[in-house]
């Protein structure tokens, strides 16, 4: 009996390592950065994925959420720079976001073709 509680134990405390780590990756989308956060090496978040389909799963989303997040506090902050006139934040988004301003590539169609009269020798 005591060493089923043990065990009890100490998949109470690997879950709570989980939900920490997943926590941590919907702040920081960064497999690193949420190992040290949540104090869980990066050997045991990769063991953990193997071995845990929910886990892996939750990791994942958590991932895509902490991604969303990131991207959306970026925009906002081009959009207070553009606000701010800082002119390199305005040709980014002029550049990537409008038609007019985003031909920075040059087409060139056409053939080219070479002829050459080879005998037998060749």
């Amino acid at each position: 009996m005591n060493n089923l509680k043990k065990q009890n134990t100490i998949a109470r405390k690997q879950e709570k390592l989980k939900t920490s780590f997943v926590a941590s990756l919907e702040k920081y989308p960064i497999v690193k950065v949420a190992c040290d956060k949540s104090g869980v090496s990066k050997a045991t978040y990769y063991r953990w994925r193997d071995e845990d389909e929910s886990f892996r799963d939750r990791a994942d989303q958590a991932m895509l959420h902490g991604e969303e997040f990131l991207n959306d506090m970026a925009e906002h902050q081009m959009i207070s720079l553009i606000k701010d006139k800082h002119f390199p934040a305005i040709r980014f988004w002029l550049e990537r976001r409008h038609p007019m301003f985003n031909k920075t590539k040059i087409e060139h169609s056409g053939h080219v073709g070479i002829d050459f009269d080879f005998d037998q020798e060749q």
